[in-house]
Parts: C-alpha cells; sequence; structure tokens
C-alpha cells in the first residue's frame, strides 16, 4: 500500500513544484530512487528486484527481501518471520517466530503461539507442552479408505437434568471470540454471543489456548502477559500481568493488572475448591533469551492479587520432569499438587504420561508417570473424577478421566477412567462414544485441542462428528453418566449446526 500512495503523490505533484517543495514531501531516496516519507524504512522486495516504502515500527517494518517469494511490510505489532523461500508477519501479543530448521526443510520459519515450542514434527511444527493439538490418527486418510463411521443416532442425554455447557470458540471465518450455552441434553444452543469485541488479548481472532470456568460466576478465566508495551521489548520490573474473566452469555469482559507476579504464565488451573487460580509463570533472564524455571502462585479472581506458592528450577533437558513443570492445566483437591498431561519430550512429541508437582514446599517437585494409557496409545484431555463416580478408586485426588482414541479405521474416541496412583494399572473404559472424533484441517491432518469437562456424575466433552464429506463434519457435544455401572452415554450435535472446519474450541463448562 505504501507504493502506490507514494506513486500517487508523485504523480499529483504539479511541475511548477521546486524542489524544496519536493523534499518536503519526500524525505529520502532508496537506492533503486524509490522515494519514502520520513517515517518510513526502504525495504527490499526481492534480490535486484527494487525496494518499496514500509512505515518505521520498534521492531524492523522490513521482512523477507531476502526469499525466493520478495520481501514485504510488518506492522507495528508484528515481527518478521522469514526464511530464503517465503516470510510471514507474527503478533507479536500472541506469537513469536520458529526459526527454519535445515534438518526438515518440511517446515519452514513459522509463527508459533507464544504457549507452544518450535518442534520438529507434526503439520504445523508448534507443539504445546500443557495440552496436545497435533495428532497422528490419519482419520482423513482413513474415511477415503474405509469410509469410517459416520453415522448419527438422534437421542437425547435426560440422564443429564439440567445442566447447561458454557462454550467458548474462536470463529475462524469471521474471527474474534464467540460464547454459548447449550442445552446438555439435547445439544440444543440457546444462546450465542458473537465476537466477544471486549475480549482484547488476541485483536487478529486467532485460535486461543483453553479458558478456565468457574462453574460458580459462570465466566471463563485467561491470564496471560503483555507483549505489545515497551515496543515488545521486556521492562526491567517484568512484563506485566493480566487476568480476564469472559462472560459467554452477556459476552461482558473484565480485565484486570495481576498484582504480585509478573511475566508469561504457562500454566493455570482454577481450583473451585479454594476459590484461587493457580498460575505458573517463566522465569526468564533479562532478555528472555532463556528460560531458567518457573514460579507457582495463587491468584485471587476477585481481586487479581497474586499469592506465591512455590517455585522450581527448570533443569538441563527435556526429559527432567521440572523442564516443562510450569505448564500444568489441573489440580488436586487440596490444591498441592499440579498435573501437566502431555508429551516427556514435547519437540519430538514422544514419552506420553502424566507430569506431577508437588507444590508443598517452597521448593516444588515434579515427577514423570510414563505409560499410563495400558489401554490406549495415550489420553487427550484430564478432569479430575468426583468421589461419586469413582466405583472404589483409591484417592479422588489421583483419579481422572479422559478422553482416548480407539484402535482401528475411524479412531472413535473411549472415556477412560484411571488412577495416577497405581500409574494407570487399572484404567477402564466407562463409555465408548460413536461418531466422535478429533477435529481435523484440510492439508494439516488432525490437529485442534478438544475440550471436556464435569459436574457431578455428568461428564461432557466437545468432539466432531463425522459427515461423508469432511468439509461437513460438526461439533457434538459427548455427555456419559460416569455413576459406577450406568453404560449410558450420547454424542448429541450441536443445533444449530457448527461445522467443525470453521471454529477451533476455547473453553468448556458446566454449570
Amino acid at each position: 500500500m505504501k507504493i502506490a500512495t507514494s506513486a500517487l503523490l508523485c504523480g499529483t505533484l504539479l511541475p511548477s513544484v521546486a524542489a524544496k517543495s519536493f523534499k518536503s514531501f519526500f524525505d529520502h531516496v532508496c537506492p533503486d530512487q524509490t522515494h519514502c516519507l520520513d517515517d518510513e524504512s526502504c525495504c527490499p522486495l526481492g534480490v535486484n528486484d527494487g525496494y518499496m516504502c514500509c512505515e518505521k515500527t520498534a521492531s524492523g517494518a522490513c521482512c523477507g527481501g531476502g526469499s525466493k517469494a520478495g520481501g514485504g511490510c510488518c506492522g507495528p505489532q508484528e515481527t518478521c518471520c522469514s526464511d530464503d523461500e517465503d516470510y510471514s508477519c507474527c503478533l507479536q501479543q500472541n506469537t513469536f517466530c520458529v526459526d527454519k530448521d535445515p534438518s526438515v526443510p518440511s517446515l519452514p520459519s513459522r509463527c508459533c503461539p507464544r504457549w507452544t515450542i518450535g518442534c520438529t514434527t507434526g503439520s504445523v511444527g508448534c507443539c504445546d507442552p500443557a495440552q496436545p493439538w497435533q495428532w497422528y490418527l490419519q482419520t482423513d486418510a482413513d474415511r477415503a479408505v474405509a469410509g469410517h463411521s459416520t453415522s448419527h443416532t438422534v437421542g437425547n442425554a435426560s440422564f443429564a437434568g439440567n445442566l447447561t455447557a458454557y462454550v467458548l470458540v474462536v470463529n475462524g471465518m469471521i474471527g474474534g471470540l464467540e460464547g454459548m450455552a447449550v442445552d446438555v441434553a439435547t445439544g440444543t444452543i440457546e444462546s450465542h454471543t458473537r465476537i466477544i469485541k471486549s475480549f482484547d488479548d488476541d485483536p487478529a481472532g486467532e485460535s486461543t489456548r483453553e479458558f478456565m470456568f468457574d462453574s460458580k460466576r459462570k465466566v471463563f478465566y485467561y491470564v496471560d502477559a503483555n507483549f505489545t508495551a515497551n515496543g515488545g521489548e521486556r521492562p526491567e520490573s517484568g512484563r506485566e500481568m493480566y487476568l480476564y474473566a469472559v462472560d459467554p452469555v452477556s459476552g461482558a469482559t473484565h480485565k484486570q493488572t495481576v498484582s504480585g507476579a509478573v511475566d508469561f504464565p504457562v500454566g493455570y488451573t482454577y481450583h473451585a475448591e479454594t476459590d484461587t487460580i493457580i498460575i505458573g509463570v517463566e522465569q526468564v533472564n533479562a532478555n528472555e533469551t532463556s528460560v531458567q524455571g518457573f514460579d507457582y502462585f495463587s491468584l485471587n479472581p476477585e481481586t487479581a492479587e497474586a499469592t506465591r506458592l512455590s517455585t522450581i528450577s527448570r533443569g538441563s533437558s527435556e526429559t527432567d520432569p521440572a523442564f516443562y513443570a510450569g505448564f500444568h492445566r489441573h489440580a488436586s483437591v487440596a490444591g498441592d499438587i499440579v498435573y501437566r498431561l502431555g508429551y516427556e519430550e514435547v519437540s519430538k512429541q514422544t514419552g506420553q504420561g502424566l507430569g506431577v508437582i508437588s507444590l508443598n514446599e517452597a521448593h516444588a517437585n515434579a515427577t514423570w508417570l510414563s505409560e499410563i494409557s495400558p489401554l490406549h496409545d495415550y489420553y487427550m484431555t484430564l478432569n479430575r473424577a468426583p468421589a461419586t463416580s469413582q466405583a472404589s478408586q483409591a484417592s479422588d485426588s489421583d483419579v481422572f478421566i479422559s478422553l482416548a482414541p480407539r484402535e482401528g479405521l475411524g479412531h472413535n474416541l473411549d472415556v477412560v477412567q484411571w488412577n495416577a496412583d497405581d500409574g494407570g494399572k487399572s484404567a477402564k473404559i466407562i463409555a465408548q462414544l460413536s461418531n466422535a472424533h478429533v477435529p481435523s484441517i484440510r492439508g494439516l491432518g488432525d490437529l485442534g485441542y478438544l475440550a471436556s469437562a464435569i459436574s457431578g456424575d455428568t461428564y461432557v466433552a466437545l468432539v466432531v462428528e463425522d459427515a461423508e464429506v469432511a468439509a461437513l463434519d460438526q461439533w457434538a457435544l459427548a455427555v456419559v453418566d460416569t455413576t459406577p455401572g450406568a453404560n449410558n452415554s450420547q454424542t448429541l450435535p450441536l443445533v444449530p449446526r457448527d461445522i467443525a472446519g470453521t471454529i477451533s474450541i476455547s473453553g468448556l463448562g458446566l454449570a
């Protein structure tokens, strides 16, 4: 656009305008004689392709001039991410640049969400230590070869009573956060709040990590740090942290500045028993080139005041249980243990298991449980099971309910109850869902977050119900009665229909 603006100005200057007047319009000349304004930079379009004018920014406006695709401009809240082939501009608040790895030519330089790490596996090369989202099920290939089950039996989940599922999603078609209230018994969307503009943490309307749900206040919580203030440079005192409370029905957002903690919260969970949010915050060096450990805080959702709980040093490699110990999403009943479900070596997506981090002491202790899913390849979600659904299991702080993919074509999802105390050995399937799958994106395969929640004896999860044509896949609410011996579950498509490929899940809660 700057090229067109400069050209237009040149074309409308009258012949009688003196050189001095010309100078008032243009401050400097690029090597190819392109004239740019004083607040613009000369940016190369490509090798021997000339220059363009880009508005100056704190992080530098020019991007991709040395790539085969040619260069361009990045905006004031963007940073350049380029390689020899192409370039992109990363949103400074929510993404960072991962450089191209010559050993993995299929993955270019790319903008990854800040809560992920650059990795050498998967279709996008951005791996989440807290909640995996790149899956390796090949459901598209299975659909083509075997035409896996796309059937749906209309039913209801009346056993769920009058529960409402509260949902946050990002609309990929128009961008932005949306809220829904869904009747758990029928899957009917009773309210739909379009584009919650009051949530200002993601101005581009990109997919988010999971929000926490507070069933008492019926709001979602989200925590983040400020990566755009001060030109993106980290202040000596640390980055300011914010707590958001989002009402999915009214669309109102309440934003508070956190006191008592600064910098990026990579881990978090709402702990209903103490009405607090337990967060894990990165310890970084002054220029943010390395993470040295994690600090844990208890955060008051009413006042946004943080109280330190514990701390842990990171360790030297991914095989150290403390290396990603700050990336938790769950906590025990007492709130003295937090959990991270995922991979031990996140960069390779290997060693699926459970990180157990004890916060009882001033210095936290982290352990890693491997091979926790004897009946399945891995677990995809985690919820702490209430005591009434445990059927003689040992301790309600260590008993979980998870989604897991069944073997065979189709990879429908099972609901599994398991016990961390015995390393998962006593796992049992409490429901086999019909036509319930992970989300997928054409060309990228199985990719996207699942979400689940539990209230009393009712467990729900947002899953994808496949159609005969992938473009018509839709989101559905899987509802399971977890009462021992109940053997009762339903998969209810959301009504009105929500095409799976057009929205991504940001949060799910029950009340």
